[in-house]
């Protein structure tokens, strides 16, 4: 697989995907790291085994090749992990421990080397991706006193000595090369691939039959054109981002993705609430003429829900991974009980938590395009909103898609 050699397509991946797709910062009210507590949680419940099984079966792979290739006899053992598109939240440093935790647990065999020596030291690298506007910072400082996730450990597990620790972070996009070549042990996102490099660009002219007029950003009632300009992007997008990974992963690597997935065609699922919602308030400030409609035509959201038919058509077409897992799974946005504690108590509660999902999934983008008092305007609209019709929201379920690929 050769990554995409459109050099404008190159050169606006290269800057990071869409310009203004972040997280809030920080660990305060209304940052990520507020809000994926909740998310993580139920995340946990149904990938976390996917994960271990995945990374089992990778390490199995890799061990596996290292005994042939003479690394019984080496001193150390090296693993590379990434998250691709981390964030700045703990529940990246969830999923990283995780993943170091399913390493550990199956690197005891090759504990002694065939000298005798009693232990030979694990080098673990925990690489940090998202893009330079990411809150890196923050990130860090969740490390450091993050107790196993810390670059001061030193601990013996199943006879290997995990003394060097090492957390990268690593600024830019992940639709481009970021690692040398077979580098990587495991590269693994979570939630993130939904963000294009760019909004289609005829989505955005006036004079293309694509003109995605109106902020229709649920393709189950867009035109044809407009739908299928962004499923070419997130195509063309979601090629480049499996061509780089299998550049740079080892031979017997793992890629793994968490993705949000469209619920078109699927039963007894609807659209996605969150973007019904953030419509709803705009056109209701433009009909009381406290917005443009000009500002809603001009705004398009850098983003795409592929099916897991999509998905499934795109990963068949390569030939550098063999399939180990593709799946579609319904989830509850967070357990019942942690929004007992967080939103269940009023309408008012919950108006407030999706106020913060959207300032988080959508933010970056919508305050440079109005300015923070439009901006703040229609956060406060979208809060009202939730909160008058807040069971229609507690009850949603978010599709994904689970991917497993192990680089031939």
């Amino acid at each position: 697989m050769e990554p995409s050699q459109d050099r404008k397509q190159e050169s606006l991946a290269s800057l990071g995907a869409a310009p203004g797709v972040r997280m809030q910062g920080g660990t305060g009210a209304g940052s990520f790291h507020e809000f994926s507590m909740l998310l993580q949680s139920a995340l946990n419940v149904f990938f976390q085994p996917k994960l271990c099984f995945a990374i089992t079966t990778a390490c199995e792979k890799l061990l596996g090749k290292s005994v042939d290739e003479g690394y019984a006899k080496a001193d150390d053992l090296f693993f590379a992990l990434a998250d691709f598109g981390c964030a700045s939240a703990s529940s990246t440093i969830t999923n990283m421990d995780f993943m170091i935790k399913c390493v550990l647990s199956l690197t005891s065999f090759l504990s002694r080397r065939e000298d005798g020596a009693r232990t030979r030291q694990l080098h673990i690298q925990a690489l940090f991706n998202d893009l330079p506007s990411n809150d890196f910072n923050t990130l860090f400082s969740l490390l450091a006193g993050s107790g196993p996730l810390s670059s001061e450990v030193d601990m013996e597990t199943g006879g290997i000595s995990l003394k060097n620790f090492v957390p990268f972070g690593v600024p830019g996009s992940f639709y481009r090369r970021l690692f040398p070549s077979r580098y990587l042990s495991v590269a693994f996102s979570a939630l993130a691939l939904h963000n294009l490099s760019m909004v289609p660009e005829a989505v955005e002219d006036q004079n293309s039959p694509a003109w995605n007029e109106n902020g229709l950003w649920n393709f189950d009632g867009c035109k044809s054109e407009t739908a299928l300009e962004y499923k070419r992007q997130f195509e063309r997008d979601f090629s480049t981002f499996m061509a780089y990974r299998s550049q740079e992963l080892l031979s017997g690597g793992l890629l793994f993705c968490v993705m949000i997935a469209s619920n078109r065609g699927v039963e007894g699922m609807h659209s996605n609430n969150l973007y019904e919602n953030l419509q709803k308030a705009w056109r209701e400030l433009i009909s009381e003429g406290l917005l443009s409609q000009e500002s809603l035509d001009t705004f398009n959201l850098p983003l795409f829900l592929p099916t897991l038919e999509e998905v499934k058509e795109m990963v068949e077409e390569q030939k550098e991974f063999e399939v180990l897992l593709v799946e579609y799974v319904a989830v509850e946005r967070a357990p019942a009980n942690a929004w007992k504690k967080f939103a269940a108590a009023d309408g008012q509660m919950w108006g407030n938590t999706i106020q913060t999902m959207t300032r988080n999934f959508m933010g970056g983008l919508l305050e440079p395009h109005l300015g923070v008092p439009k901006f703040e305007m229609l956060m406060q609209r979208v809060k009202e909103l939730a909160a008058a019709d807040d069971e229609r929201f507690r009850s949603s379920l978010m599709g994904t898609i689970v991917l497993a690929l192990i680089r031939k």
